[in-house]
């Protein structure tokens, strides 16, 4: 599994000039946990970086089951690609967390588009790396089983989380990891045991230990045949 830092920033690697302009450009709101930021649907007006805190994307169905593939969080951008397509917003966006974002309208992006070739360079890699990440948990999603999928996505939760490269906290419920890859939180927790079991992961109320990521990674890291990416915050 490859880790790459800022994958969803393209912000971080701008020159210092751009960045100025971009962050004088920029406002700051802060919302309180399970607020909505933008609705599926909806037109899109703004895009956003995270200060602090945690945003969920995700869809429902039309049972009521909730759908989350990916979470955000420090330094991570948002919003931006319907600053490029104008399209309605494909899912929601809700803070997990007390949330402070900076917030840019449309009308900023398209100046800075304008403006700074850089700026769009950067946006271009990132979006690459998005592209990349869909792909690999698309190949993930149809060709893995449950466990062998669950496994890899608890490689690139630990790679996201803080922690060493060998030993990681995941603060993640099984509910959430059932809403991440689609699957009942029974069926989860079953296939977690069998990881705890071959000492692997060690389960904890409200977070799951990665307790050997080398060998994890070593099993299932590479199973659907990509070389996966995954996000890094931090020193790892």
């Amino acid at each position: 599994m490859q880790p790459i830092p800022h994958l969803h920033d393209l912000i971080e690697n701008l020159s210092d000039p751009v960045r100025d302009d971009l962050f004088a450009r920029a406002r700051e709101r802060q919302l309180p946990k399970n607020e909505t930021i933008y609705r599926q649907g909806e037109e899109p007006r703004e895009w956003f970086k995270i200060v602090s805190g945690s945003v969920k994307l995700c869809t429902y169905t039309p049972g009521g089951r909730e759908m989350v593939p990916l979470e955000l969080h420090d330094g991570d951008c948002f919003g931006e690609m319907g600053m490029i397509d104008g399209l309605p917003r494909v899912s929601h966006a809700i803070a997990m967390t007390d949330l402070t974002i900076l917030v840019w309208k449309r009308s900023d992006f398209e100046a800075l588009c304008a403006k700074y070739s850089e700026f769009k360079d950067s946006l271009m890699r990132m979006l690459a790396l998005r592209t990349r990440l869909a792909y690999c948990m698309l190949i993930e999603s149809r060709g893995l089983s449950l466990r062998e999928r669950l496994a890899v996505a608890l490689c690139r939760l630990a790679y996201s989380s803080p922690g060493t490269a060998s030993e990681s906290d995941i603060p993640i419920s099984q509910e959430g990891l059932g809403q991440m890859l689609g699957a009942s939180r029974q069926t989860v927790n079953k296939e977690l045991q069998q990881l705890a079991t071959a000492q692997l992961i060690s389960l904890n109320y409200g977070k799951i230990r990665v307790i050997d990521l080398p060998e994890l990674e070593r099993r299932y890291g590479e199973l659907a045949g990509t070389d996966s990416v995954a996000a890094v915050y931090g020193a790892q």
